[in-house]
């Protein structure tokens, strides 16, 4: 059978894209999709032959990071509909692919499989494209998926600012094209197990420390939710790939929790509460691999 689905992603950790793949080989059948992983590491760390049945892509001229490598991958691919799927997303029912696949016509320039939910805008952590669509969408946003800054934030905050995440500006100019956008709410339906800022908690250990990046958790949400996700899908990891390598996020659950119970009762009882789910979704991911 011709594939008809390219899925990509991009990644700087081996562990998250072995979780992925294993979801994305056991949720799609073979014979319909080309998968794709856009090795985003420092030092090349996406190991092929641990990455089976992927095509692992390294940086190059036109790819020189994951941003330009999502343009990168609408150019080259060869199949007429392409997904973004984050490592942060992981596909657990055989129920994904077909029901991603009755809305793919003509007509349907996109389906939104995660849809975000803090910030207007049309997420690419779960997206599913018309590739024809969206390269007639370059004439009007020749930077693609590129996010674009407007202004920093007025109150001076490094690091704040305000204006277009990736693929905004691109999915607009589509639907402003006639083309329209199915939102799926697969999420609901235990389709999907979505976590959130893996990675980026992960960087911000291994560059400045688990101190850091624990004195953060116990302020923001956003790197709590990063910290409890990663304890979450530590276990998952060891138990499905038990000859390695090891997983990447090494800052220990004592310390983790330590850092919350010392921001008071009202934050451990938050953290207690994001731990739980997420590890109903770690323990769904792991069901859903092992069945």
């Amino acid at each position: 059978m011709t594939p008809v689905l390219t899925i990509f992603t991009a990644s700087v950790r081996l562990d998250l894209a072995r979780l992925w793949l294993a979801c994305i080989e056991r949720a799609f059948p073979r014979d319909e999709v080309v998968v794709e992983i856009f090795d985003d590491s420092k030092d090349g760390v996406l190991t092929p032959g641990l990455l089976p049945r992927a095509t692992v892509l390294r940086p190059g001229p036109g790819r020189r990071d994951f941003q330009e490598a999502y343009n990168d991958a609408l150019g080259r691919a060869a199949t007429p509909w392409l997904a973004f799927f984050d490592t942060d997303a992981y596909a657990v029912s055989r129920e994904v692919w077909p029901r991603v696949r009755e809305r793919l016509r003509a007509d349907v320039a996109a389906v939104l499989c995660a849809p975000r939910t803090s910030t207007e805008g049309h997420d690419r952590v779960a997206l599913v494209l018309n590739v024809a669509a969206y390269r007639a969408a370059l004439a009007e946003v020749p930077d693609g998926f590129l996010p674009r800054v407007e202004r920093e934030d007025p109150g001076g905050r490094p690091g704040h600012w305000s204006g277009h995440d990736t693929g905004d500006l691109l999915t607009r100019a589509v639907a402003e094209r006639g083309g329209a956008v199915d939102i799926l709410p697969l999420e609901a339906e235990g389709t999907f197990v979505r976590f959130d800022a893996l990675t980026n908690t992960h960087l911000l250990a291994e560059w400045s420390g688990s101190g850091p990046l624990l004195a953060l958790a116990k302020e923001h949400a956003y790197f709590r939710e990063g910290c409890l996700g990663n304890l979450a899908l530590r276990g998952v990891y060891r138990r499905l790939f038990p000859g390695g390598p090891p997983f990447s996020f090494r800052v220990s659950s004592g310390a983790v929790w330590r850092a919350m119970a010392a921001r008071g009762l009202g934050s451990l009882r938050d953290a207690v509460s994001r731990a739980r789910r997420m590890r109903v979704g770690a323990k769904r991911l792991e069901t859903f691999l092992r069945t």
